[in-house]
Parts: structure tokens; C-alpha cells; sequence
């Protein structure tokens, strides 16, 4: 059996690995701490085609496979290993919206391609303060209140918090259900604000910081998994 790779799936690698070592790596140590040029690095990665690359060519994305994504994140690390940790998160999180959810609502899937070039951003918000990203410990909920979902409480260390113009959110299904449910969450959504950035010992060119959902209205169309447990 051979393991080499082909010539498709070299050249994969080795674009995503030349623009790493041009344009990353000069300024790897300065992306640990500048969020504008963070911002600027990953608007710059997108117009080099690196988004949406598990996303459907009918959606607008690259529908690369598992080993051609592994390859791009290779290759971008051997210049910045934050960039390639970002982009690789915003691609998950947004093949997810594009290709996981069955039945999902149209308007949610009329971003896909603005997530999928890059012009908008996502964020998945799993994590606590009290609870770490253990599922089963959530205390933020959400209660159906006829057509609509109203949510209630905070998450913490999310990445790209700040930045991002949407959200999957993981919430209980009712404030005393086991139940996990995850809803697709629009960043200007009346009711949801940002809290303090957490500082790290590393990439603090990133926002990594707390969400605060205040009785945060969205409709029940929003609903992207009945099944949360099997999305964290």
C-alpha cells in the first residue's frame, strides 16, 4: 500500500505551507499579541482561499475531505501555529452549520456562504466558569417560550468571542433539564453582551473571553441540535 501522498494532495500542503513561511512566520511572534493583526492575518487567509474548506462547492466552499483540511492546518502551522488553530476552529464550526444538522432552517443556511469566503465569523460556546467544557455540568439554559428560545446565562474562555457574528451555543434544554440542545445564535441578539477578555500565556492575539446571555430571544427555528451532548 503506498502512503505517500499525490500530487493533488501534495500541492495542498505545500501552498498552505509557502504562504505560512511568507507571510505568517515574519510576524509569528507578533500575532501572539496584536489582535489587529490577527484580524488582518485571517481577513489575508481568506482571500488566499483557506476558509470553508469542509463546506460543499454548492455552498460555496472548497468540499475538501478530512485529509485535504488536515493538510492545509499542516502546512499553515509550519509558520504560525495560532493562525492555523483559528482557522482551523472557524472551518469546523462552520462545515458543522453547513453540512451536520439535519432539517436545519433555510436563513440559517443563507450565511453559509458568507462563512465559507470568510466575510462573517463563527464561535462555539461549550464552556463555564464553574463547569470547565463538561457538558453534563452546563447551567446556562434556554426555555421555549412558544416560538421562541429565551436564554439565560453566561459562558466563559470562548474563543473569538468578541469577533465573532455568530454563535453555537450549548444551553440545557430548561433550567432543571439534563437535556442539552444547541441554538444558533446571532452576535447582535438583543440580550447578549461580551465580558472581560482572559488573559493567557500564549495568543493573546485572540478575544478568549465570557458571554453573558440576559433573557436573549431567539426563534425556535434556531434550534441547530436536540442532541447537544452528541455535538460537545
Amino acid at each position: 500500500m503506498n502512503f505517500l501522498l499525490d500530487k493533488e494532495h501534495q500541492a495542498i500542503f505545500e501552498k498552505a505551507k509557502a504562504y505560512s513561511l511568507e507571510c505568517l512566520a515574519p510576524v509569528a511572534l507578533e500575532l501572539e499579541s496584536n489582535p489587529e493583526l490577527l484580524k488582518a492575518k485571517m481577513k489575508e487567509m481568506a482571500e488566499h482561499g483557506f476558509y470553508g474548506l469542509g463546506i460543499p462547492k454548492e455552498m460555496g466552499g472548497k468540499g475538501y475531505n478530512y485529509l485535504q483540511m488536515s493538510l492545509v492546518y499542516e502546512g499553515l502551522a509550519h509558520g504560525s501555529g495560532i493562525m492555523s488553530f483559528l482557522l482551523q476552529l472557524q472551518n469546523n464550526i462552520n462545515m458543522e452549520i453547513a453540512t451536520f444538522y439535519e432539517g436545519i432552517d433555510e436563513e440559517i443556511l443563507k450565511v453559509v456562504p458568507d462563512l465559507a469566503n470568510g466575510n462573517k465569523t463563527t464561535a462555539f460556546a461549550l464552556t463555564e466558569s464553574a463547569s470547565g467544557c463538561d457538558p453534563s455540568a452546563t447551567e446556562a439554559y434556554a426555555e421555549l417560550d412558544g416560538d421562541v428560545y429565551r436564554i439565560q446565562g453566561t459562558k466563559d474562555w470562548i474563543t473569538n468571542a468578541k469577533d465573532a457574528d455568530y454563535f453555537n451555543v450549548m444551553v440545557k434544554d430548561g433550567k432543571d433539564s439534563k437535556n442539552m440542545i444547541m441554538l444558533f445564535v446571532p452576535a447582535d441578539t438583543k440580550g447578549l453582551r461580551y465580558l472581560e477578555n482572559r488573559e493567557r500565556m500564549i495568543g493573546n492575539g485572540m478575544f478568549v473571553g465570557g458571554l453573558e446571555f440576559d433573557n436573549c430571544v431567539v426563534p425556535k427555528a434556531n434550534l441547530l441540535s436536540a442532541d447537544g451532548f452528541k455535538e460537545a
